[in-house]
């Protein structure tokens, strides 16, 4: 796989975030802003149609992915803290006295993981 191809690659997965379920023609403005490129050279890599791939192409793909990543991650703990809620919930519903310890551990470990992505501690 060369380089150009490994670049189209990556930008598919990005055109897949920004423009889900989206035809390439759509994808492309949407892509562009989010990698801070132009829309020229965003088609032009996809085309592989590009004379040169530069540092800063590189680095507007990775930022994208580390972006889509960090947004992905904050999505799958919200998830896991809401199901510990939840579970929180299902316990103080059945008999609160009883399950004390594990309503606690829940609401606990659901603040713990919350705070992970506290942005207003960042």
């Amino acid at each position: 796989m060369g380089i150009a191809s490994s670049f189209q690659e990556r930008i598919g997965r990005i055109f897949a975030f920004v423009a889900p379920n989206r035809p390439i023609k759509d994808a492309i403005p949407k892509a562009a802003k989010f990698m801070g490129l132009g829309e020229r050279r965003v088609r032009a890599i996809w085309a592989q149609e590009a004379r040169c791939l530069n540092v800063a192409d590189e680095e507007a793909v990775f930022e994208a992915e580390v972006r889509i990543s960090e947004h992905i991650l904050e999505k799958e703990v919200e998830r896991h803290a809401n199901r510990l809620e939840y579970a929180a919930l299902k316990f103080a519903a059945k008999c609160p006295d009883t399950y004390r310890d594990r309503i606690d551990r829940c609401r606990a470990l659901a603040r713990r993981v919350r705070g992970l992505f506290d942005r207003e501690g960042a």
